[in-house]
């Protein structure tokens, strides 16, 4: 009788296990999505800083050569 029961009660939360598990795959992989952008966009702004700072020397050098003529 009780192996009946602990079975049974094994068999009637397999469903609710399964949804939770499927659930929390769920909000994993959007979270996971979510950081994947935020550190994209962090790569893209720094990125962006590197290329204003290589324009700003450049800016820098061509000042200079106006300012030697």
């Amino acid at each position: 009788m009780i192996m009946k029961d602990a079975v049974g009660s094994l068999i009637g939360s397999l469903p609710v296990a399964l949804i939770m598990g499927w659930l929390g795959n769920m909000i994993f992989k959007r979270v996971e999505k979510i950081f994947e952008s935020s550190t994209d966009h962090e790569i893209r702004l720094q990125v962006m800083k590197e290329q204003i700072r290589v324009l700003e020397e450049k800016i820098k050098e061509l000042n200079a050569k106006v300012n030697d003529r």
